[in-house]
């Protein structure tokens, strides 16, 4: 913990396998100090060292609107040596063009973890580029309701992937067809667990339901090009205030990538955007804070709330699944999804389910005032004493 202790700030108390976080720092480090052109000739070592460099960012606790300065310029000068090795706007072979679309899109997801927003736009857009992904935000007349008469006009993104042999025939995705989207599925991962709207509490379509099907059959989008579009929408709540409108725009966004699978972590980053934005509507609000549980469940290997039968853990995707694009996307680590959610259920009055998971993350302040809420005073002043006879003993042992 404290040699990962960088501007002051340790990493948070519930972090497991920091040993690996401090190895992968020390071999990287050592290598980029060393001869560049005996190591560094085309690989992507500064690539992972950049990476490893946001994933330290990340564990660190900040104050929101602050950031590790030290780290920053670690990340900005790994990307600087990188994007001229690997992003030659210029190339027409294929391969090359993704990994350079890759590049940008992590760089960009850099300014967004350490705050420099005016910095990711115009990265997206050249990810966006090099990849040959073409979107269009546009209106067509449509259904979000289950018991909708008359269509009225909805956004829909419309986007299609480039294909590395243009002769290569075109796979659709059905998005009125769930069953469809496992049999188009590019692997064999199976969907993290995405809470329906049940018809007895809430009428909405899980996705738009078009007029003209050709919206609801769109092409299927490659990894990358999923991972751009998250991106797309992120940038769509950077460039906008927190308001009804900018949801409404980013739903097109969510609804795109949801409505095909072919990974599982990029799925479940927007069924999390998805709940974040559902959390803000009342006829929504339960059943985007069941979704988050689901998410947070999806990570262990006992049964919880979402999972009824040890089939529903066995189904998940393996780990080596799971990573494939996670520098690509913006999904945040499991105690910043579980503090997210207790932050959630405590705002609802579920205060003792919030005080267990506050707890878990070691964020005693936070279950006291849960206990507080709950009227239970008896079991916040037994903490207290507690946390404080801890303190004292942690304090003589440093003496």
């Amino acid at each position: 913990m404290n040699a990962l202790s960088i501007d002051g700030e340790l990493p948070t108390a519930v972090s497991i396998h920091l040993n690996f976080l401090q190895l992968s720092t020390i071999i990287l480090n050592f290598l980029v100090s060393q001869d560049e052109e005996h190591y560094l000739h085309k690989t992507t070592l500064h690539l992972w060292h950049s990476r490893v460099s946001v994933a330290h960012h990340r564990l660190l606790q900040f104050p929101a609107g602050e950031h590790s300065t030290t780290l920053w310029e670690v990340v900005n000068a790994s990307f600087g040596k990188t994007v001229p090795m690997f992003c030659d706007s210029k190339t027409s072979n294929f391969a090359d063009r993704q990994l350079s679309s890759l590049v940008n899109l992590e760089y960009g997801l850099a300014h967004y973890y350490f705050e420099k927003l005016k910095g990711s736009k115009p990265l997206f857009a050249k990810s966006k580029s090099l990849s040959g992904l073409q979107v269009e935000l546009t209106g067509r007349e449509g259904k979000k309701t289950k018991f909708q008469q008359k269509s009225i006009s909805q956004m829909v993104l419309i986007a299609s992937s480039e294909k590395e042999n243009p002769d290569d025939e075109v796979e659709l995705i059905k998005s009125n067809d769930h069953d469809n989207n496992d049999n188009n599925d590019n692997n064999d991962n199976n969907k993290p667990l995405s809470q329906e709207h049940p018809d007895e509490h809430n009428p909405l379509h899980e996705v738009t339901q078009f007029d003209d099907e050709a919206y609801n059959n769109q092409p299927l989008l490659s990894p990358l090009d999923l991972s751009i579009v998250l991106a797309l929408c992120l940038d769509v709540k950077n460039s906008n205030p927190s308001d009804g409108l900018t949801a409404t725009e980013m739903i097109p966004y969510l609804e795109r990538v949801l409505i095909q699978h072919v990974d599982w972590t990029i799925y479940s980053t927007a069924l999390l955007e998805r709940a974040w934005l559902e959390c803000e509507r009342s006829n929504t609000r339960e059943r985007s804070i069941l979704q988050i549980q689901a998410l947070v469940d999806q990570h262990t290997t006992r049964l919880t709330l979402t999972q009824s039968t040890y089939q529903s853990v066995n189904d998940s995707a393996k780990v080596q699944d799971r990573i494939k694009w996670l520098h690509a996307i913006v999904y945040p680590p499991r105690w910043s999804i579980k503090a997210d959610l207790a932050l959630r259920y405590a705002k609802i009055g579920v205060t003792s389910t919030a005080a267990e998971l506050f707890a878990e993350l070691e964020m005693w302040d936070e279950v006291v005032e849960c206990y507080q809420h709950s009227g239970d005073n008896t079991k916040a002043e037994a903490l207290v004493r507690e946390r404080l006879a801890v303190f004292e003993v942690s304090e003589r042992s440093e003496r």
